[in-house]
């Protein structure tokens, strides 16, 4: 899979016009052999500042590009070098954080995007995907907002009932 198939199966639309550049960029950075699981496009936030690219999920490395005129960059970060992978929903955006001994950078997209990549957040985590059925009814919540939320609680209390176990 390319990144712009990945983006197309996240985002459910295609790569934007300028993030073009972007993606080309983070496929000139895939190595042989290395398989895309998924790609969105986002707004990326280092320890230097912030710009908008690609974030791009791959079998061995996650990277996030900015292949803009003017403003290529990359941050690459091993799978097997991962200290945390969080992620947290909002009614406005879903953001999700990397990082290693060496680098970090957090990810900012709407909640629709965020849902598609939060199965493979999970799947760094080693966690599983808890797809929840939620009956809304009247709400006027968004219901991706609602399982986002509810992902978020069923992971604070696996992470609270581990520490608690771990203490004992």
């Amino acid at each position: 899979m390319t990144v712009n198939q990945a983006i197309l199966a996240v985002q459910g639309k295609p790569v934007g016009m300028l993030n073009r550049f972007s993606s080309g960029y983070a496929e000139s950075l895939l190595l042989p052999g290395e398989t895309v699981l998924a790609a969105a496009e986002a707004n990326i936030r280092t320890g230097r500042g912030h710009y908008p690219g690609i974030v791009v999920i791959t079998d061995q490395r996650i990277l996030a590009v900015c292949g803009l005129p003017g403003i290529r960059r990359s941050i690459i970060l091993q799978r097997n070098e991962l200290e945390q992978c969080a992620e947290t929903s909002t009614l406005l955006q879903y953001r999700a954080s990397f990082l290693t001994r060496t680098a970090t950078f957090s990810m900012s997209v709407s909640p629709d995007v965020g849902e598609a990549f939060s199965a493979y957040i999970a799947q760094i985590n080693g966690e599983e995907f808890e797809d929840i059925q939620l009956d809304t009814g009247n709400s006027i919540l968004n219901p991706k907002l609602l399982r986002n939320l509810k992902r978020n609680k069923l992971r604070r209390e696996r992470e609270k009932a581990r520490t608690t176990a771990r203490d004992v």
